[in-house]
C-alpha cells in the first residue's frame, strides 16, 4: 500500500510541522473552550503550598534529563514513535516536542505577566 492509503486508513501518520501541530492544539482547545485539564497525576492539590526553590531545582533536574533524553534519538526515529496526548491524541515524538516548546512558551509567558503584575514599575 502507498503511504498516502496508509494515512488515510490512520496506520501511520506523518509528522506535523511546528506550525501544525500548535494549531492542531489550539483548536482542541477551542473545543474545551481554553480551558483544558491537565491529567490527574499532573495538577496540584487546592491550597497546596509551593517552594520556590524545591520548583526552581525540579524544573532544572527535569529539563536536563528531557534535554539528554532528547539528544538520545535519532531524527529519523522521532517520525517513527507515536505516544499518546490527553487532549491532541496519538502523536509522533517530533510533534511532542513542538508541543512541549510552546506549551512551556505558554507558561513561561503566563509566569512574566504574572510577575508583571505583582511587580508594577
Amino acid at each position: 500500500m502507498s503511504p498516502i492509503v496508509l494515512q488515510v486508513l490512520c496506520i501511520i501518520s506523518f509528522p506535523s510541522t511546528y506550525n501544525e501541530t500548535k494549531g492542531r492544539y489550539l483548536e482542541k482547545l477551542a473545543t474545551v473552550n481554553g480551558k483544558a485539564k491537565a491529567p490527574s497525576p499532573f495538577r496540584s492539590k487546592v491550597d497546596a503550598k509551593f517552594n520556590k526553590e524545591e520548583i526552581l531545582n525540579h524544573w532544572n533536574s527535569t529539563l536536563d534529563k528531557y534535554d539528554a533524553r532528547i539528544h538520545n534519538w535519532s531524527d529519523k526515529n522521532l517520525d517513527k514513535v507515536l505516544l499518546p496526548h490527553p487532549l491532541l491524541g496519538k502523536m509522533m515524538v517530533r510533534e511532542l516536542l513542538h508541543f512541549t516548546y510552546f506549551h512551556t512558551d505558554h507558561h513561561r509567558l503566563g509566569i512574566y505577566k504574572k510577575t508583571i503584575e505583582l511587580n508594577p514599575e
